[in-house]
């Protein structure tokens, strides 16, 4: 088993994203159990997913944890290529910085908000724009 921990994911103190055995795994930390409830609870998950803004996941087991401080492992949908806001055309980034307003819009109506609206949380599938950091809900 191979774990590798992705270079910009050591910012977020809630949770780290890490490959195992090349696949995308996102680990959750006691620091954001509560905000993870809510947006449980909240129904904003469910909606995200149903409008198809926020990228789909599944829980794992806890045994595929990259360390001791995970509460929480998901296992994000994978995006078969990356790409970076220096990259995209202007279309590109009008679509990301519609698709960041649309997801504030619904977590305010679900009693949460993003905390880190950065670009770099938003890919392409396709020519749509998806949110990918499902950790940025408080």
């Amino acid at each position: 088993m191979t774990l590798t921990q992705v270079g910009g994911s050591f910012r977020d103190p809630d949770g780290v994203f890490y490959l195992r055995n090349g696949e995308p795994r996102r680990q959750l930390h006691a620091s954001y159990s509560a905000d993870w409830s809510l947006l449980h609870s909240s129904g904003l998950l469910d909606a995200l997913w149903r409008d198809e803004l926020l990228i789909p996941h599944r829980e794992v087991a806890l045994d595929e944890r990259l360390d001791g401080r995970a509460v929480a492992v998901i296992a994000p949908e994978p995006i078969r290529f990356i790409s970076y806001p220096y990259e995209w055309s202007q279309s590109q980034l009008l679509a990301a910085a519609t698709l960041t307003l649309q997801v504030q819009l619904l977590a305010l109506q679900h009693g949460m908000q993003l905390k880190d609206a950065s670009a770099f949380n938003i890919q392409f599938r396709g020519t749509r724009a998806i949110f990918i950091d499902t950790l940025s809900f408080e």
